[in-house]
């Protein structure tokens, strides 16, 4: 009986260490397989549980005109977000918000309900809305600060200096076109977080942040661009017009000291305008430029010693019939010299001028000066204009392009 006793406890001892032995085994496997095999991997588990990086738009670089004067700048404000995990009282907190904002409480309030850490509520908002609701204290509500992009002289060139989006990225004009120079390059902010996903060390901004941030300078002059925005604005309400543009340049070099168009807009607030009024119509209206195109007629005709400026032309008395097309001049008129004929701006006498130059040597001058070609000024939206071949130009074509007609170009 005693020996029987012994035995089965030596059983039991046997088998409560063999367990507690697979037990140990167990776990020896497992901390092998977590720490050897898995290491690599629970290690990056950890480090994004642990660590999250926030992506910093830089600050966008200046526009200035050619006297050193910004024309686009941009100005810290804040944004408001919500962790919506704990603490936070979405019932609330959208009820207040929503007033604040100005904004759909229902949608607020989906928003606030999400379970999420970061849910934005509105981004740059205006100062005294972010004062009013750091006063209310809510709990789950923060704050960040963004930059936004700032047109201090309001619609001053705005078609030129275009605008940007929510998320400052270039949408029109300068902004767009320079967009990648604007904005620089890019970086990140790495957040330390506890286990309840709180930051607990935020580390120091980049020191070059903003090494890479670049400003342009136009040859626009502020007061230059005010005046003639001006003028084109009493121009078009005088004449009742549906738009118009202006083009201020420096005779000796070509420098653009101006550049308006009409309607124009508040690049501030550019949702609140029209689309149409965006349009820069300098570069992308095409139109017949008229009697204006009389000079490079002239410069054609003088640098092939077709013409000189006595040689006379007899202008029909007003009425010239080219094929089954009768060109007409606002005054009648006889005989007249090259010179007369572009000082009076007749048209029968470009026409005849036109007709000794002939249609090809005429097409080979308008590609010489550019027309029909883009003229590749750093803005989006240029058109280049039409010029067609000559063997596709009507009988007429010749003479009615010699004073403008049957031609359009944009207005840079």
């Amino acid at each position: 009986m005693k020996k029987r006793s012994v035995n089965w406890f030596k059983i039991r001892v046997f088998f409560i260490g063999l367990l507690l032995f697979l037990c140990f085994g167990v776990i020896v496997g497992r901390m092998f397989q977590l720490q050897v095999l898995k290491k690599e991997k629970l290690y990056q588990m950890a480090a994004q549980q642990q660590y999250g990086q926030i992506p910093l738009v830089p600050k966008r670089g200046v526009i200035y005109d050619r006297k050193g004067n910004e024309l686009a700048v941009s100005i810290e404000v804040d944004s408001v977000y919500a962790d919506c995990r704990n603490g936070i009282e979405p019932e609330k907190a959208a009820r207040l918000l929503a007033s604040i904002l100005k904004t759909d409480l229902t949608e607020l309030r989906r928003k606030l309900q999400s379970r999420r850490a970061f849910e934005w509520v509105q981004r740059k908002i205006p100062a005294r809305e972010a004062e009013e609701i750091k006063a209310l204290r809510l709990k789950g509500i923060h704050f960040i600060r963004e930059n936004q992009r700032f047109y201090p002289n309001g619609s001053l060139a705005a078609q030129v200096i275009g605008f940007v989006g929510l998320d400052s990225k270039g949408l029109e004009g300068l902004e767009l076109q320079y967009d990648p120079l604007l904005m620089g390059k890019s970086h990140v902010w790495t957040v330390e977080r506890d286990a309840r996903g709180r930051p607990i060390m935020i580390e120091e901004i980049p020191s070059n942040a903003e090494d890479h941030l670049r400003n342009i300078v136009l040859t626009l002059d502020k007061h230059i661009q005010y005046v003639v925005e001006t003028e084109l604005a009493r121009a078009v309400e005088r004449w009742n017009a549906r738009g118009g543009f202006a083009i201020a340049m420096e005779p000796s070099t070509g420098k653009i000291l101006a550049m308006a168009s009409s309607p124009s807009f508040n690049p501030n607030q550019f949702l609140q305008s029209k689309p149409k009024a965006w349009r820069n119509r300098a570069i992308s209206d095409v139109f017949e430029p008229g009697s204006v195109f009389k000079a490079f007629l002239a410069a054609a005709v003088l640098e092939e010693n077709l013409v000189r400026p006595t040689d006379s032309f007899f202008c029909e008395n007003g009425a010239y019939k080219v094929y089954d097309h009768t060109i007409h001049d606002s005054t009648k008129h006889g005989w007249l010299t090259f010179q007369q004929i572009l000082k009076v701006s007749s048209n029968i006498g470009a026409s005849k001028v036109g007709e000794k130059l002939g249609k090809e040597t005429f097409y080979r001058y308008l590609c010489a000066f550019g027309f029909g070609e883009k003229t590749k000024i750093p803005l989006p939206g240029e058109a280049k204009g039409i010029v067609h071949h000559p063997r596709y130009w009507p009988p007429v074509a010749l003479d009615t392009i010699s004073f403008g007609q049957g031609i359009a170009v944009t207005g840079i």
